[in-house]
């Protein structure tokens, strides 16, 4: 009976670790969650920076980026039980605010010109996360 025992622990460690599946960048399937991520990712930070031009509105912008991270998911693994959507919310941080500005729409503030704006963001697929960032000049003037 004592070598049954030892069997069934044995037999049960082994199954454990068959079903432990490895799910780093050797597996296809996470690469191209990762990849589809950061597709997402960027073109959703070209899109807000792009919009970031004097007079516009930062509350605006970020509710921009996460709109566009959210229409561009909606079409993929549809029927699937994957998660996806914003892993970090857009932000726009201006000036001496090093980041994670996300203010509500009673909170913005308006870009002026020669404001440097740092714009960051994040999507995920499966839990397989994509961050970007990207820091611009607002206006055409010169930067001194």
């Amino acid at each position: 009976i004592l070598g049954q025992d030892s069997f069934r622990t044995r037999n049960r460690e082994e199954e454990k670790e068959e079903e432990e599946e490895e799910f780093d960048c050797s597996v296809p399937e996470v690469v191209n969650k990762y990849q589809f991520a950061g597709k997402v990712a960027n073109a959703a930070i070209a899109k807000v920076q792009a919009e970031c031009v004097v007079g516009k509105d930062v509350a605006e912008l970020c509710l921009l980026g996460d709109s566009i991270i959210n229409q561009e998911l909606a079409n993929v693994y549809k029927g699937k039980k994957i998660e996806k959507g914003i892993a970090f919310p857009t932000c726009v941080s201006l000036n001496n605010c090093c980041g994670h500005f996300s203010p509500l729409k009673e909170d913005s503030i308006q870009l002026k010109e020669g404001d440097v704006a740092k714009i960051d963001l994040g999507v995920q697929v499966d839990g397989y996360v994509a961050l970007v960032a990207t820091t611009v000049v607002i206006g055409t003037g010169d930067i001194t």
